[in-house]
């Protein structure tokens, strides 16, 4: 992912990536303060350092990407925080004039399983089946399924057709991957750190939601839909109907239609799960 760090800087993309990186590592040692995350990091190399917190304050405000040994230290005691950090999901929001040859290079990053998903038997990048992918990805929902419905919809967005069926046009494809993200942000939202979660949902609402998709997305008001007290919502009341909502387990197909039926189509109609 060098050539990520080496990019010209996304003004939108780079800040949230960043900012998750530190509350990733805040987390883990049980502090925000940007001198206690400093002092805690550069300790991993004998206490070396000006640990005065000044670097690490760009950092947790998105001002800066922090350099590459900066980000080896940290993932001694976040190995998470290199995982978002570096992950395709960035590139893929970022804007590209050559899209196609780009998502070829990033779905080959992602999970065996979310490719498999995703990849026609002549290895191109399509969708199959009209719900089937998309109720895989949910089921695993997390950075890679989310990446694998970025980049579909960024090649639908791009005039590539990313469906097998050829009654169905880029539009009405889009929009259905355009919900699939939403529902996918939905389920990840608790785990998410709670001051990166309006930053990375206005992320996709500028970079994926506003995209207009010629009257196939339903009108709604996102920057009016609460995402960080709606997602945390949905995880509780799941809880108290027994089902654990974890990234680290897959859900099961029935509380995937539990999920659907009770909560989801509440937040936007489509698609049922029979």
């Amino acid at each position: 992912m060098n050539k990520q760090r080496k990019a010209k800087r996304d003004e939108m993309v780079d800040p949230v990536r960043t900012i998750y990186w530190f509350q990733l590592i805040a987390r883990a040692i049980g502090s925000a303060r940007p001198t206690k995350v400093e002092r805690t990091v550069l300790n991993t190399i004998n206490n070396q350092g000006e640990k005065n917190g000044s670097r690490f304050a760009t950092y947790a405000h998105g001002f800066r990407v922090p350099q590459r040994a900066l980000i080896q230290l940290a993932d001694k005691l976040s190995p998470e925080s290199t995982y978002v950090i570096d992950h395709v999901l960035w590139v893929a929001l970022r804007p590209s004039s050559d899209f196609q040859d780009l998502a070829a290079r990033l779905v080959g990053k992602l999970d065996t399983e979310v490719q498999f998903a995703i990849k026609n038997p002549n290895n191109q990048t399509q969708i199959q089946e009209r719900e089937s992918t998309h109720r895989m990805l949910l089921r695993r929902f997390g950075l890679d399924s989310l990446a694998a419905l970025v980049i579909l919809f960024m090649l639908n967005c791009s005039g590539i057709k990313c469906h097998s069926d050829p009654n169905i046009s880029l539009d009405e494809t889009a929009a259905k991957l355009k919900l699939s993200i939403f529902y996918i942000l939905i389920l990840m939202g608790p785990d998410i750190p709670e001051s990166v979660r309006p930053i990375i949902f206005n992320l996709f609402i500028e970079r994926v939601f506003k995209i207009d998709l010629g009257g196939h997305s339903p009108n709604i008001n996102w920057e009016d839909f609460d995402y960080s007290i709606r997602c945390v919502h949905i995880r509780n009341e799941l809880a108290n109907l027994g089902i654990v909502v974890t990234a680290s387990r897959p859900l099961s197909r029935e509380d995937l239609r539990i999920l659907y039926d009770g909560f989801l189509e509440s937040l936007w109609k489509w698609p049922p799960i029979e």
